[in-house]
């Protein structure tokens, strides 16, 4: 679908508040607001909150059956420090238009539906119990030339949750007409951001058990040296993923998934110093 206009395609999403109004220019337009009882009116100020534009940017990939290069292109913002999380549309030089979702392994479950009229995006932050860990979900806008943006966005705090479990999400919603052809058509986009407390595991067991429930092989990793892909033994019938897990209060949990060749990876996740946890796909090659 061709960009009609500005749009909404998502979130750039920040630890610490992205300070984008223009003040200055605000009191030039509104001396008034300097006088003794003068209001300044940030809510009906759009036009003086200012934007980030990110940059378009070639990415080298492998094949990494082949070893054939390839590239890619995908928009970022080297300036900031965050989280992307939108849907852009993207026209590289002398290339064909496409769509990419740009996402890390800070969001987990991203899940990305486009129609004709509705288009949604939704994901999942998890994060170790903190009693101050705040967030901001600062809007990114595509315009008709392309360009992808940030405005200045709303913050939530993790303040009193401070268990596992504990979840609490945030939603931005546009909807606008849209012409095309000469007709005029709705449209409707919607982000949904969860952010989830989990404790971050210590370390991960992988146990390869057979068609008796007997043990094939068992490996313990540290999460910060969790394997890229595991290649079960011919008689493996399933796997147990063993994650351990030091609480708050600090005793020991454990807790365990069962993996089979109807599962192509396992999902574990791995502690960050900013205290995000993210999500680490470990790629089976079943045999």
């Amino acid at each position: 679908m061709t960009v009609q206009t500005t749009r909404l395609i998502g979130a750039f999403i920040t630890r610490e508040y992205l300070d984008l109004f223009d003040f200055e220019g605000y009191i030039n337009d509104h001396p008034s607001s300097l006088v003794m009882g003068g209001n300044i009116n940030i809510e009906n100020s759009e036009r003086y909150n200012g934007r980030i534009y990110a940059e378009l940017r070639e990415v080298p990939l492998t094949n990494e059956e082949t070893g054939a290069p390839s590239v890619t292109w995908e928009y970022e913002f080297p300036d900031l420090d965050g989280i992307d999380f939108f849907a852009a549309e993207i026209t590289p030089p002398n290339g064909d238009t496409f769509y990419a979702m740009h996402g890390g392994d800070a969001v987990s479950d991203a899940r990305y539906a486009v129609g004709d009229a509705d288009s949604a995006i939704e994901g999942t932050i998890h994060f170790a119990p903190n009693d101050d860990l705040v967030f901001y979900v600062n809007p990114v806008y595509q315009d008709s030339d392309g360009r992808v943006y940030v405005t200045t966005g709303s913050g939530m705090t993790s303040s009193g949750s401070n268990w596992e479990g504990a979840t609490f999400s945030m939603t931005l919603e546009e909807q606008q007409t849209a012409a095309e052809n000469g007709e005029e058509t709705a449209e409707s986009f919607k982000l949904t951001v969860h952010f989830a407390v989990r404790n971050p595991p210590q370390s991960v067991g992988i146990i390869q058990m057979d068609a008796r429930n007997e043990i094939v092989a068992r490996d313990d990793y540290d999460t910060n040296e969790l394997p890229e892909r595991i290649e079960p033994e011919g008689d493996a019938e399933y796997i147990i993923a063993e994650t351990r897990v030091t609480a708050p209060d600090g005793g020991a949990v454990v807790t365990r998934e069962i993996f089979d060749a109807g599962d192509d990876y396992i999902t574990a996740y791995v502690g960050r110093e900013d205290g995000i946890v993210e999500a680490r796909l470990i790629e089976l090659l079943w045999k």
